[in-house]
């Protein structure tokens, strides 16, 4: 009768353990010579039929030490501050954080490398602007087409759907925020589920990347962790079993 009871008491495995068990169970392959053409191509997402907006070159960051925008780095939340956030800093933080990298061209592949660290550079990260209330751009949800450093302009966007994907009402004094979504399949075609566990870290490092760059250039930023996954992948019409919301950040 005790081990019938301890059997109907003892507690499922959250939805994380199961995860965890499986991918690690799951991760060891066959090694090969030769990579399958899938592992070592580089796929770049765009909205070809949507608004291209080029945007300005960045600017030279020069100004200020490692060391002073490491000190400086913080979650800021100033609601009296004004915005610093114009179209020139918002393409310098979006070209140094997920941008290409010009000073490594790879000659085989014809694809540059990036400002951060990919695993099997597979790149599954996609990043979004949702611009809210601010003269530099039209409220509207754009995609950052990586290739040719522009903005999509794919639809309006209106204070209600944001307000229903995010849980802080706080949201709104960001004029911009800046959504990092992972598309799975790029890197879990070669490295199974734990291609999640990978896209998680590299999030992670463009988060980063924001954050300096944002200090840098005297722009407010804070990493926002209370949203509705569903709900932002409505707002960007998105699949989330295909692509899934990873990270959003405030910009003013």
């Amino acid at each position: 009768m005790e081990k019938k009871i301890k059997s109907v008491i003892k507690p499922k495995p959250s939805a994380w353990q199961s995860y965890v068990k499986h991918s690690a169970n799951n991760h060891n392959q066959n090694k090969v010579s030769i990579y399958p053409q899938e592992w070592t191509k580089t796929y770049y997402k765009a909205y070809a039929r949507m608004q291209s907006i080029p945007l300005p070159p960045p600017n030279k960051l020069r100004t200020m030490h490692l060391n002073d925008v490491l000190v400086k780095r913080k979650s800021q939340r100033n609601v009296r501050l004004k915005s610093r956030l114009n179209l020139t800093n918002l393409s310098t933080i979006l070209q140094y954080s997920l941008g290409l990298n010009p000073k490594y061209l790879n000659s085989k592949s014809k694809d540059h490398s990036r400002f951060y660290p990919s695993a099997g550079a597979r790149y599954p990260i996609e990043g979004y602007v949702l611009m809210q209330n601010n003269d530099v751009l039209d409220a509207s949800v754009y995609h950052y087409y990586v290739r040719e450093h522009s903005l999509e302009k794919m639809f309006p966007l209106q204070k209600n759907d944001v307000k229903k994907a995010f849980i802080d009402e706080f949201i709104t004094m960001y004029p911009c925020l800046l959504i990092l979504s992972g598309f799975m399949p790029r890197t879990t075609i070669k490295y199974k589920d734990r291609g999640f566990n990978y896209a998680l870290i590299e999030a992670g490092h463009i988060g980063q990347n924001v954050y300096l760059l944002a200090t840098e250039l005297g722009v407010q930023c804070c990493a926002i962790g209370g949203f509705i996954e569903n709900e932002i992948c409505s707002l960007l019409d998105i699949k989330s079993e295909e692509e899934y919301p990873l990270y959003v950040l405030g910009l003013k």
